[in-house]
């Protein structure tokens, strides 16, 4: 298992996170509150690079928009070679407990019926 994180955002100062882009990669619209004031993020480069460390995985420091849309498929596409996938499909035969089941209700009928 490979763990990556990716850091977004400007470490010196908050930035808003944007949410909807022009053609030109320019912010229209960003992420807000219940209030409506923009949510502020401000990555930190030092604990993101421990907390990486720690898992044996890697930290990127990446900026909005083309630079993270870019970045995404290029670390799948390295990393799916490696892992692949596998599909499994399993079941479980429940027809005996169903015939049980219907067998102790039909027996119950008269018993109840008697009561």
């Amino acid at each position: 298992m490979s763990v990556y994180l990716l850091g977004c955002g400007n470490p010196a100062e908050p930035s808003k996170i944007p949410k909807i882009e022009d053609e030109n990669g320019r912010p229209k619209e960003y992420y807000t509150d219940k209030n409506g004031r923009p949510i502020l993020t401000r990555p930190n480069p030092e604990f993101l690079t421990n907390l990486a460390s720690a898992m044996d995985g890697h930290y990127i420091h990446v900026a909005f928009g083309k630079n993270l849309n870019d970045i995404l498929p290029d670390l799948i596409e390295s990393e799916y070679g490696i892992i692949g996938w596998e599909k499994k499909t399993e079941s479980i035969d429940l027809t005996p407990y169903l015939l049980i089941s219907s067998l102790f209700f039909l027996f119950m009928i008269p018993v109840v019926k008697s009561v």
